[in-house]
């Protein structure tokens, strides 16, 4: 969130020069760092006690929305390409968080708009279920997530 946070401001023009270059590469350097050896970002490690780490949903989703401009990056455009493949498979937490980080990469991929429109209307149709909603964090994400087309995501740096 950091990250997010340095990036907006710096769009923004509250923060001029050269002063964030620093902590902003050596972030991105932090999270590519840690991530899964495959796809993703976890609580911690990539490996433990020699155990390859998995992913988890909800930092890889973090993750994505703060290395948008790292896109180039082999780690960043396959955990994308992860979520956007696993939607069909996941609960309202994960498509909430899938839908929230995906969206900064719209103007990259052609996959991502489609996608982020299935999984709002699966989204959409797991809140007519009560049961499918299980805390109050995963309503939170969720209304974030199916906020009006064009709202202000929080995890998102316009270009």
């Amino acid at each position: 969130m950091a990250l997010i946070t340095l990036e907006r401001a710096k769009k923004r023009g509250w923060i001029r020069g050269t002063e964030l270059q620093n902590p902003l590469r050596l972030g991105a350097e932090i999270f590519l760092d840690r991530a899964c050896l495959e796809v993703g970002w976890n609580a911690g490690s990539a490996i433990v006690y020699g155990v390859p780490s998995r992913p988890h949903i909800d930092a890889t989703a973090l993750a994505l929305a703060a290395l948008r401009f790292h896109y180039c990056r082999p780690i960043v455009r396959n955990s994308l390409t992860w979520r956007l493949e696993s939607i069909e498979y996941t609960s309202a937490y994960s498509l909430a968080w899938t839908i929230l980080a995906a969206a900064a990469y719209k103007d990259v991929r052609a996959d991502v708009l489609p996608a982020i429109d299935i999984a709002r209307n699966r989204l959409a149709a797991l809140f007519e279920d009560p049961r499918a909603i299980e805390d109050t964090s995963t309503i939170a994400l969720a209304a974030l997530a199916l906020g009006p087309e064009g709202a202000n995501n929080p995890f998102e740096v316009k270009l």
